[in-house]
């Protein structure tokens, strides 16, 4: 990957983790991890390949994967339990808008300021965070704002 294109591999921060936890989970697995940043015991490391567990999975996929496994999960989430991704806000992308009829949307202020690699906080993304929310007790087509902090 290129110096312009940046590391995709942000990880959750702690602090917003915990108000996830305390407001969606408990999460059973982490879809898209490494054995050094799994959020669960239980993780999978090719998000766009492995079997969608059952129970509630929370996923902060590479932002570059965000889209297509948006549309993987739209179009084969059925009785999985919950699934409860984190991404940039995306709205105003055309990816979005074809999944957005098949999950709720969560619009997240303020800005997650996510960590690096190396454990270190950095500054908020020119984007904002929304989280995508399929199964459960999340309603399709929803779009709403939620204040994490």
């Amino acid at each position: 990957m290129s110096e312009k294109q940046g590391n995709q591999n942000w990880r959750t921060p702690p602090d917003f983790w915990q108000w996830l936890q305390k407001h969606y989970g408990p999460f059973d697995h982490d879809f898209a991890a490494t054995a050094t940043d799994s959020l669960c015991a239980s993780y999978s490391t090719d998000c766009l390949g492995a079997d969608i567990p059952q129970g509630r999975v929370f996923c902060n996929p590479p932002w570059r994967l965000s889209a297509a496994l948006a549309r993987r999960l739209t179009s084969r989430f059925h009785s999985h339990g919950s699934f409860i991704m984190l991404c940039q806000n995306a709205t105003g992308d055309v990816w979005w808008a074809d999944i957005a009829p098949y999950c709720e949307t969560v619009i997240l202020t303020p800005r997650v300021a996510y960590v690096d690699p190396t454990g270190s906080r950095r500054k908020s993304p020119n984007r904002g965070s929304i989280l995508l929310a399929w199964g459960g007790p999340y309603v399709p087509g929803l779009i709403r704002s939620e204040r994490w902090k």
